[in-house]
Formats: C-alpha cells, sequence, structure tokens
C-alpha cells in the first residue's frame, strides 16, 4: 500500500512539474529584442532599428529610429503612460515611415484609410524607458499604403 502511495506522489509531483516547465515565462514579445531597439515587418519584410532617439516635451513623446541610411519610423505619442494610443487623422499620437532612397514618406496622418495603434506596455519613470508594441496601415500623399506589423521598442529611452 505505501508503494503505491509513493508511486501515485511520484506522478502527481511529475504532472507538476511538467506543467511549470510548460508555463509561459518568456514575458511580453519586446523582451526579445534588444533594449533600446525597435523592430517590425513593413510589407511582410523584417526591419530593425540601428539607432533609436526619444524626447519628451510638454507631455508629447517623439521617437525616431532609423535602420541605416535606408530607411527612418517615427512614432509620436500624446502621453508616456501605459496604455493604447489610436492612429488616425483625429489623433495627436502619430507613426510615419520613410524610405530614403525613393523619398516615399507614409504617414497614419495623410489619409482617413490610415489607421493603428501604438501600445505602451511598460514604463520605467526612473530610467525614462518605454516598452510596447505597434501595428498599423500608413499612406502616403497618393493613397498608397503601407502595413507594418509585429512592432515592438524595448526599453527606449526618452529625455
Amino acid at each position: 500500500m505505501k508503494k503505491i502511495f509513493a508511486i501515485n506522489v511520484l506522478f502527481l509531483c511529475a504532472i507538476v512539474l511538467s506543467l511549470v516547465a510548460c508555463s509561459d515565462d518568456e514575458g511580453p514579445a519586446y523582451n526579445n529584442i534588444p533594449e533600446g531597439s525597435i523592430s517590425m515587418d513593413q510589407d511582410g519584410e523584417s526591419w530593425e532599428s540601428t539607432l533609436v532617439t526619444g524626447i519628451s516635451v510638454s507631455g508629447i513623446n517623439n521617437y525616431n529610429a532609423i535602420n541605416g541610411t535606408e530607411s527612418q519610423l517615427s512614432l509620436t505619442i500624446e502621453n508616456n503612460s501605459v496604455g493604447d494610443y489610436i492612429l488616425g487623422d483625429q489623433s495627436r499620437s502619430v507613426m510615419t515611415f520613410s524610405i530614403n532612397s525613393t523619398a516615399e514618406s507614409y504617414g497614419s496622418f495623410e489619409e482617413e484609410s490610415a489607421s493603428g495603434t501604438i501600445n505602451i506596455k511598460e514604463v520605467n519613470v526612473s530610467l525614462q524607458t518605454i516598452s510596447g508594441s505597434f501595428d498599423a496601415v500608413l499612406v502616403d500623399s497618393d493613397g498608397n499604403t503601407k502595413t507594418i506589423s509585429n512592432g515592438l521598442f524595448n526599453k527606449i529611452r526618452y529625455n
């Protein structure tokens, strides 16, 4: 009887350990990119920043990221608080993406068909950093669109 009880206890421990080992301990997706960086897919192609700068003035926050000399992304967010910030022609939050070689520029403010969301998930006031995600459909002045998906930013500093 003691052997059956011991086997049942071992079996129960194995089940509990397997459940704990399978839990989602990876944390937020933005933790998968380097601190101080931005990554995204633009029209299905992977894009990663080589330099990111941030500034906060009177409650409006601007983050600029470049990918070498090829392209740049700008996120303007109306606040540095955790929450969702809707992009579009009536919003104070704005996203732009520019391709330097062709002078193409897409924005969330150009047309009514532009849309998207910037999600601030974490703010560290003492270190002055934010982390989160974003997705958008940006539009150029001719009505052409650029789809931004899987956007992540990790511990972007602002002053």
